[in-house]
């Protein structure tokens, strides 16, 4: 596993982009983290996989990257330690009381012809006190590897995924709003940038907006919707298919 930190954030995504094109890395990710003086940094996280006696070379895995030297942090993980990472993050959140407050994620998929623009004018006004300490994912991804219709993402080779994974903290009412109104107001200026949604987030959605996200495939699913759930037994709270 290889921790390689940023202080730019088009140096980062120019990186991220290379190494999913050259597929070097067998894992990636990327997130902003705070660097101690009110703004934020870029962590480029990547692995590589391998069984002795094969060692991966990591002169040539790092190469062309221009991440800050010094800063970079390399160590071997059994599998299982690699997939079980968060265990102690959240033994940790459990502990302090927070992991049962409410997590009003944004998650978005972001074109990558925008991507710098838009992050960093959101990053340029985002505090710690907005996302609840919560993480912050930036990586890349190719949309070829998506095929599935009603998956929608920004029509482009490369998409950022883009996630404020928020906690309410304090878990109050007037937290949870004021979260849940930044969620929308990003998600519309992404929206307006040719973005999507990824629908695993916390952004208030009507039947208009799902109309627009489905886009030319919002007919197919009515009919679908008709035909195999005519009860609307599936998903009722969500508002997609309401008054249909």
């Amino acid at each position: 596993m290889f921790q390689l930190y940023y202080d730019d954030l088009a140096t980062f995504t120019r990186d991220q982009r290379q190494i999913i094109f050259d597929e070097r890395f067998n894992y990636v990710e990327g997130q902003l983290v705070s660097n101690n003086a009110g703004g934020w940094r870029y962590l480029l996280e990547v692995a590589s996989f391998y069984s002795p006696p094969f060692v991966p070379n990591n002169s040539l895995l790092l190469a062309g990257l221009n991440y800050t030297r010094g800063t970079e942090q390399i160590e071997d993980k059994t599998k299982f330690d690699f997939l079980n990472r968060l265990a102690p993050t959240v033994a940790f959140l459990k502990s302090i009381g927070v992991w049962s407050n409410p997590h009003p994620w944004l998650d978005l998929f972001v074109p990558g012809s925008a991507v710098n623009s838009f992050v960093g004018e959101v990053a340029a006004n985002l505090t710690l006190a907005d996302t609840g300490l919560g993480p912050i994912l930036l990586y890349p991804v190719k949309t070829n590897r998506f095929h599935l219709p009603l998956f929608r993402v920004p029509t482009e080779e490369i998409v950022f995924l883009f996630s404020i994974l928020r906690t309410a903290t304090p878990p109050e009412d007037a937290v949870l709003t004021r979260m849940l109104s930044d969620n929308r107001k990003l998600f519309e200026q992404n929206r307006d940038l040719g973005g999507y949604k990824y629908s695993v987030d916390a952004i208030p959605f009507d039947k208009k907006d799902w109309q627009q996200h489905f886009g030319r495939v919002w007919g197919n699913l009515v009919s679908a919707k008709r035909r195999y759930d005519p009860d609307n037994l599936l998903t009722p709270s969500q508002g997609i298919f309401a008054n249909c």
